[in-house]
């Protein structure tokens, strides 16, 4: 694990795996699930030394509070030359991703080793 903290890891976990940091969020991203991981997304963002790819395969729900909090994760990492994926986001958060065009900037892997496949590509090294 990259970042220990005083948030509920009933709500999310982090670690890393073939060099990429993870969140894996354990519960819905609604309002109350932000609140309580804000500490850990600023912690990401400043420790984290690679691309950050989030974990939503137990996500059943979000709403906009948890588009934002994507959102401002991705746009904060951008800054840092880091990019941020999105991996097994599945029925509601994909529908109101998609509604809302987050599909267009973030990229969506179906799993883990889907998304480390791509990124382990000669196409996606610089």
């Amino acid at each position: 694990m990259f970042i220990e903290g005083n948030f509920p890891s009933s709500l999310c976990i982090t670690y890393k795996f073939n060099d990429q940091d993870v969140i894996a969020f354990k519960s819905d991203l609604d309002i109350k699930t932000v609140q309580a991981a804000h500490p850990l997304i600023e912690r990401v963002i400043e420790e984290a030394d690679s691309n950050v790819l989030v974990d939503m395969s137990a996500v059943n729900f979000i709403d906009s509070s948890g588009i934002t909090a994507l959102l401002y994760l991705y746009k904060r990492l951008i800054k840092a030359n880091r990019t941020l994926s999105l991996i097994g986001v599945k029925e509601q958060p994909l529908h109101l991703l998609h509604l809302f065009g987050v599909n267009q900037v973030l990229t969506f892997y179906d799993s883990l080793d889907t998304c480390i496949q791509a990124l382990s590509s000669p196409v996606n090294q610089v």
